[in-house]
């Protein structure tokens, strides 16, 4: 029960860290004289890894040891998560709008006004090209250019899982079962890789986009 649990803990952590990170990018450039007075990053982070930890507990309630049997026969048990009850439907669909339909709506606003706001800049120090601004305005487009790559890359490899956790509370479980338990979970296997992936492929947007990474993982 503790894996389906971990992941899903791990999977809302990460998202709400994101929104954090995105959020203090924001007032940093958008809202600077706002910026001094906003809680500190430490103890956001903190929150969300506890509000992450409560959201993820009915998974635990969810997940169930079943037997299981092969195309060849062979018994086995396998961890399955059954969502046979309305509260399970209505905390599934609430999970995926909380955890990926409305950080994706905040993240798309919030960089499209930073967007706007280093355009903004840019346009006005254009004639000051050996500045120290323009150099410090140069340096925040790259910051916010990896990270708008770094949140496209999450939402696309939590695309899959959220699409087929979807596709469990939308569809028949006969049409599920139709599938058989190796066509299954060859699907959650794919879904939970492309999960995985987006921890493997951050320092390869980290090494793409930043110089001062690719300096530091030299030294290594």
């Amino acid at each position: 029960k503790i894996v389906p649990y971990l992941e899903h803990l791990v999977l809302h952590a990460s998202t709400l860290i994101i929104l954090v990170i995105t959020w203090e990018r924001y007032f940093a450039i958008c809202r600077p004289l706002r910026n001094c007075n906003k809680p500190r990053p430490f103890l956001l982070i903190s929150i969300m890894w506890v509000v992450a930890v409560i959201t993820s507990l009915p998974f635990v309630f969810m997940t169930h040891l079943l037997e299981e049997v092969f195309i060849d026969g062979t018994p086995c048990f396998v961890c399955k998560t059954i969502i046979n009850e309305y509260w399970h439907f209505f905390y599934i669909s609430a999970m995926f709008v909380v955890y990926f339909v409305v950080p994706l709506g905040v993240l798309t606003l919030m960089y499209g006004g930073i967007i706007r706001k280093l355009y903004s800049d840019s346009v006005k120090l254009k004639d000051q090209i050996g500045s120290s601004e323009f150099y410090r305005l140069r340096s925040r487009k790259q910051v916010v250019r990896m990270l708008i790559s770094l949140i496209v890359y999450f939402f696309v490899a939590l695309l899959p899982l959220r699409v087929v956790i979807i596709w469990q509370i939308s569809s028949p479980s006969e049409t599920i079962d139709q599938l058989g338990m190796e066509s299954y979970y060859n699907i959650m296997w794919f879904a939970r890789i492309m999960m995985y992936t987006n921890s493997a492929g951050n320092p390869i947007i980290y090494s793409l986009f930043s110089s001062k990474f690719k300096m530091a993982f030299k030294r290594i």
